[in-house]
């Protein structure tokens, strides 16, 4: 009897490590990210797209950085004025609002949220928006103008 609820205790045990690696795995090689090249002006920075309905929604919420000289590209069907809120964002964004591949607007050290949620809006209809790390828009000198080829 004992050698039975030992055997059942240690099957039980197994189970559960088996079952936590097989979602450690699952949850680490699930998403595999896709760079693609984006210039803006004079710049080259990695992206990567946004462009399902749920990539869209998601955006970078949740993650606690960004790396280096690398952003979020969120491309649009129709122009408008799309609304971007940082719920759920753990670091400080620019964004670059695109319209026709050229740079319209740009809003710099967008804040998470603390007791209220930031919400940023163009000025004007935008086709696409690229988020990068705070002050990368200063660091590289981009300006309203300068041409975004992806």
């Amino acid at each position: 009897m004992k050698i039975k609820i030992h055997f059942v205790w240690l099957s039980f045990v197994v189970s559960l490590l088996i079952m936590g690696v097989m979602g450690y795995m699952f949850l680490t090689t699930s998403k595999k990210v896709s760079l693609h090249q984006l210039t803006i002006g004079k710049n080259t920075i990695n992206v990567e797209y946004a462009v399902t309905a749920a990539e869209l929604a998601r955006g970078l919420s949740g993650r606690t950085a960004l790396a280096e000289d690398t952003g979020m590209l969120f491309l649009f069907d129709e122009p408008s004025r799309h609304i971007f809120w940082m719920k759920d964002m753990k670091f400080p964004l620019d964004f670059i609002w695109i319209r026709n591949h050229q740079a319209v607007q740009v809003n710099e050290n967008v804040p998470p949220p603390g007791q209220d949620i930031p919400r940023v809006v163009p000025q004007c209809d935008v086709d696409a928006v690229l988020e990068v790390n705070a002050g990368w828009v200063t660091d590289h000198h981009v300006k309203i103008g300068d041409e975004v080829k992806y």
